[in-house]
């Protein structure tokens, strides 16, 4: 076949407008392409800086002077350029959660990038303590009178009085608190060292040990090494002192008690075998003098044993070590009397077992259910559960007796599970790391109006005014709010409730206590079923109140785990939890159901951490 110069041209034409497509072609996918991955840059870094707002917003909440704010506010966001691009965040506070919003734009070779990003934080002290009944008390128990009354259930492991028309609504919730093997002196008896006492005189009747519990509890027992040497005709008296310059001082058990049960012979070879014991060689003593009292932790207390009609051979004795080191805390000493005594230079063998003492129900009227060990003359509105009666006992109409198991009475069924404070000491300490986070104040202790919080204040503290709290504070001293003052809730909390705590971490028997008085209130903010919780830590039993309260306070929540709580005048709370709770002239305690899944925070001034699961990106 002939090709013609015509059909060559044509041919080249076609060529070269195939090759011009195909380059065009080629040159427009890598143009897209690079198009592509600068946007792709553009966008990595458009979500990067607005991850950088979310950040830095989670900083402010946490530093607010660190951003230009003052301590104690809020951070509510910012516009900042960041390189080529710019981000915006916004921060909404409800209660303990804040949400953060940061917008980003940057600008890249093929236009802008925006992006937004939400992420959420929560205050990370937060706790919902379950406030499960109207009053919460310790061994200490409640005492009511002159026409107080619980609009609620009440638990305690103490006993509960009451007198001219004190009454509880709901159910009386007692049970003893489980028994705690505390100061311990347990020395060898191989080889054994005795130390007499009844011998030789009436200047060595009385034989001493001085101990410091660790608990603050009544003593449920005491056990003790001892025999008799000879049959004395004399017995033992066991009492309790308190101390006076590390001698014994006065006597807190009315009198004491006598010793009981069979105690072996010292010439028994067996009398730390199993025929007088169970080879242990104590002797335990469950305590129930005429008068038993709370000890507190941390205080020094006397052991004191004592008998007449001293007989060079008829005595007792009692073992004990050679050298004062089987107890840490205590000593023993000897005398003829609680003064001008001896020292021994050695330990007694002994042992103090704290609670577990079975408490009394005795109030005119109980509306709903109650379980004590003994209930003594008490109308009972449902149902009783007993291990004994004393004078008349009514319940849902029925009269019980120590036999009754039927009806609406029921004997030997009392035993309810323990129950603890709903609020634990790492949780008080949490709260006041919350507090710290706003600074330390020292001085300008007198409070009038204002904002108080997040702060902690190394100061007694008084209120005057209304004074919003916007955070958690702490007072390393007294607090005072009285003559009309109002301590209110900040708006920022939302749903959530607050907390004011009064710990003396210096000397706990000495300062941290709460008055209330004279129309000082505690209100929750605009939402309801919110509270601020005044907590105190005074644990001196002796002196004072933890938390003093009268006069018309009308809403709050106490809580004073280690001291007693005395409400008087017309006063009404919403719930009690104390160590020891008095109740009278018409004070009242009136539980909202609501308090038992309320949430109390560190507050808007709190520490905030991110929320699992909130990160979104929004396209």
């Amino acid at each position: 076949m002939t090709f013609r110069p015509a059909n060559t041209l044509v041919f080249t034409v076609i060529m070269l407008v195939a090759i011009g497509i195909l380059v065009t072609t080629a040159f427009s996918v890598v143009t897209h392409s690079n198009r592509v991955a600068s946007v792709r840059t553009t966008t990595q870094k458009t979500v990067q800086t607005a991850e950088a707002g979310v950040e830095k917003a989670v900083f402010c909440l946490n530093n607010p002077t660190q951003c230009g704010l003052t301590a104690g506010q809020t951070f509510s966001g910012e516009t900042t350029t960041v390189g080529s691009g710019s981000y915006t965040t916004t921060v909404s506070v409800a209660g303990n959660e804040a949400t953060i919003t940061s917008t980003a734009t940057v600008d890249g070779p093929q236009g802008s990038v925006t992006k937004e990003i939400v992420a959420k934080t929560t205050i990370a002290a937060s706790v919902t303590p379950a406030f499960s009944f109207g009053v919460q008390a310790g061994i200490g128990g409640i005492s009511m009178s002159n026409n107080a009354f619980i609009d609620g259930n009440i638990y305690t492991s103490g006993s509960v009085t009451g007198s001219n028309g004190a009454y509880v609504t709901g159910d009386a919730i007692l049970t003893p608190s489980p028994g705690v093997l505390d100061s311990i002196s347990n020395p060898a008896i191989s080889p054994l060292n005795p130390q007499d006492f009844g011998r030789d005189g009436s200047q060595n009747d009385y034989l001493v040990q001085s101990f410091i519990p660790t608990v603050t509890e009544r003593v449920y027992s005491v056990d003790l090494k001892l025999a008799k040497v000879n049959a004395p005709t004399s017995t033992v008296k066991i009492r309790i002192y308190s101390d006076s310059s590390n001698n014994p001082g006065s006597d807190l058990t009315g009198g004491g008690q006598d010793l009981q049960g069979t105690v072996p012979n010292s010439t028994d070879a067996n009398w730390f075998g199993t025929s007088n014991g169970d080879g242990t060689g104590w002797k335990t003593q469950i305590f129930n003098p005429p008068t038993n009292p709370i000890l507190t932790a941390g205080t020094k207390y006397w052991l004191v044993l004592s008998t007449s009609g001293a007989s060079t051979s008829r005595y007792w004795t009692v073992v004990t070590d050679a050298d004062d080191t089987s107890y840490g805390s205590g000593t023993a000493k000897r005398g003829g009397s609680t003064s001008g005594m001896t020292a021994l230079n050695k330990d007694l063998a002994f042992r103090t077992t704290m609670g577990g003492v079975n408490p009394t129900l005795s109030l005119p009227s109980v509306q709903g259910t109650a379980y004590a060990y003994t209930i003594d003359s008490t109308t009972v509105g449902v149902k009783a559960y007993y291990n004994n009666v004393v004078g008349t006992v009514r319940a849902g109409g029925q009269t019980c007796n120590n036999s009754s198991n039927s009806g609406n009475c029921y004997s030997g069924q009392s035993n309810q599970p323990t129950v603890s404070f709903p609020i634990t000491d790492s949780d008080i300490s949490a709260f006041e790391g919350q507090a710290e986070l706003g600074g330390t104040q020292s001085s300008s202790c007198a409070i009038n109006g204002g904002t108080i919080g997040p702060k902690r204040f190394d100061c007694d503290v008084s209120l005057s005014g209304t004074v919003t709290m916007n955070g958690t504070v702490w007072i390393n001293g007294n607090l005072t709010i009285s003559n009309g003052a109002v301590l209110k809730l900040s708006d920022g909390y939302g749903t959530s409730s607050g907390v004011i705590i009064a710990d003396y971490v210096t000397d706990r028997s000495s300062k941290g206590k709460i008055l209330l008085d004279n129309n000082g209130n505690l209100t929750g903010n605009a939402t309801a079923g919110t509270y601020i919780m005044a907590i105190s830590t005074y644990n001196n039993l002796s002196t004072g109140y933890a938390i003093d309260v009268s006069n018309n306070l009308s809403a709050g929540v106490l809580y004073s785990p280690f001291g007693k709580t005395y409400i008087k005048n017309n006063a009404s709370l919403k719930e009690v939890t104390a160590y020891q709770l008095i109740l009278e002239n018409n004070a009242s305690v009136e539980y909202e159901t609501g308090l038992a899944s309320a949430v109390f925070t560190s507050g808007p001034g709190g520490s905030w951490t991110y929320k699992k699961g909130s990160y979104q990106i929004v396209e």
